[in-house]
């Protein structure tokens, strides 16, 4: 089942009329094409230059696209309309479609320049986020969820491997300073990005430049496989959240060491610590579960700074299961008997947010004896809220694990229950549910020591990590602490 279409309607339209037939091709690939555009565009808006963003004369059919001060206020900006209408009004005969479309984007863009201009910028949105909410996103959410997903791994591929833009991305998207050392580790800030996003470490490079303070790559299996069959990617817009039931689709452990080891000898390795998220292939019976983690561990040690367990993605048939105390050791013991010598990495453990209390304690007697380094709360949730819309029901109908806001005040109880319990002595990275600043305080002061993100990036753009670093920049100094490992635990 295809995903909702939620572009602008003018936009789309304008689009659809600039580019006719060859229309929605040039709109799916407009991001990986011209990511540099949209970012050239927003840094000459910034810098106010208005006039000199055109490269040729605009098409007066792209003049009537909707203007992006909508977004805000909800009404059209007639000013800005007749500005644009005045400003472009002549005519350029006999232009491909593929240039129509991008006359159409910048034409968006010099919207968004007037509205810099003009002081409809919100003062509390970042530039970046405006720019990703009122132009990217747009055309992202028009296209297939796990088809735009693909390309814009792609795109940040690309990304990856040069220079020019790998600097132009940090000096866009790069978030500030805030340290954190934990399991040895050093992360530039506490923000990182979840497992699921970079399966096949396609992008390693880039995730820095976005500003992220550490990465956790996969999940990955020790056999390669499809995953499960598509569609198997859904967004629940209006709840800000997504459904997926993608299988651990990769190419497995030994082709993604491959990966790794290129990133490295290629003298691209990020800047901040990279984990690795290790799951069961599916051909693997469960009682030999332990040997198929073991092995993919073997192949990927040399090469990441920390591994993670997956025991509790809802996506392969009873992988579940193995929370349970008894098949969670068996797995723990036999990574540990790798992970010997003093270069040793940090294991830890992504529990589920459907467990019980009782059920996390259980994982919880296996720290000391097995020597985990921390757990990662929470994964997906089997369970469904109350949808906000008709496409929001489509979406929960689908079977898979759930991400995103509804997920916020049950991965905040399980952190909240884990710290209580270990009583802090056991390092907890949070993740589900954060997009912005109130909502990562909220699982630090809960006890989280890291917190990750994957859905706010997708609904709220490449600006997410900056703003959410500064919100906790801002409530360190309001609350008059200095690190924020003094806030970890606070309100429990």
């Amino acid at each position: 089942m295809p995903c909702a279409n939620t572009a602008t309607p003018s936009f789309q339209r304008a689009i659809e009329k600039c580019a006719g037939n060859y229309g929605r091709t040039c709109y799916s690939i407009w991001c990986g094409i011209w990511f540099d555009t949209a970012l050239t565009a927003l840094s000459r808006a910034q810098s106010n230059v208005g006039p000199s963003l055109t490269l040729c004369s605009i098409n007066r059919a792209a003049v009537s696209l909707k203007s992006p001060t909508a977004a805000v206020t909800g009404k059209e900006d007639p000013a800005i309309i007749e500005a644009l209408t005045k400003r472009h009004s002549g005519l350029t005969p006999a232009l491909t479609p593929a240039r129509k479309l991008k006359i159409a984007v910048l034409c968006r863009e010099l919207e968004l320049s007037f509205a810099f201009r003009t002081g409809a910028f919100p003062a509390t949105t970042s530039p970046v986020s405006w720019l990703y909410n009122g132009v990217i996103r747009p055309v992202l959410f028009a296209q297939d969820a796990e088809r735009i997903h693909d390309r814009t791994l792609r795109a940040l591929g690309c990304v990856s491997r040069s220079a020019l833009l790998h600097r132009l991305v940090r000096s866009v998207c790069g978030a500030p300073e805030l340290p954190v050392e934990l399991f040895g580790l050093k992360f530039p800030n506490p923000v990182g990005l979840a497992a699921g996003l970079d399966k096949l470490g396609q992008a390693v490079p880039a995730w820095s430049a976005l500003g992220f303070g550490f990465s956790e790559l996969g999940g990955v299996t020790r056999q390669a496989q499809p995953g499960n069959p598509a569609p198997r990617l859904f967004r629940a817009i209006k709840d800000e959240a997504i459904v997926n039931s993608m299988g651990f689709n990769n190419d497995g452990a030994a082709a993604l060491a491959e990966a790794l080891a290129q990133w490295k000898q290629r003298g691209l390795w990020p800047g901040h610590p990279v984990g690795i998220n290790l799951g069961k292939s599916k051909v693997t019976p469960l009682d030999k579960a332990a040997e198929d983690y073991a092995c993919s561990f073997r192949a990927l040690r040399p090469l990441a700074d920390f591994f993670v367990v997956n025991v509790s993605s809802p996506n392969t048939p009873n992988l579940r299961q193995l929370q349970d105390k008894a098949a969670l050791d068996e797995i723990l013991a036999a990574l540990q008997q790798i992970n010997t010598g003093p270069a040793a990495a940090p294991i830890l453990v992504k529990v589920a947010p459907d467990l019980s209390f009782e059920a996390l304690d259980e994982i919880l007697e296996l720290a000391m004896p097995r020597g985990l380094a921390g757990i990662v709360a929470t994964n997906t949730t089997i369970t469904r809220p109350p949808a906000a819309d008709e496409a929001g029901r489509r979406a929960y109908a689908q079977p898979g694990g759930l991400s995103g806001r509804p997920l916020r005040q049950r991965s905040t109880e399980v952190i909240r229950h884990l710290y209580r319990q270990s009583r802090g002595a056991l390092p907890i990275i949070g993740v589900g549910g954060i997009f912005d600043a109130a909502d990562a305080w909220e699982k630090v002061t809960a006890g989280a020591s890291l917190l990750q993100i994957y859905t706010s990036l997708i609904y709220k753009g490449p600006g997410v990590v900056r703003e959410i670093v500064n919100g906790l920049q801002t409530r360190l100094a309001e609350k008059g602490l200095t690190r924020l490992s003094e806030a970890v635990g606070k309100e429990n």
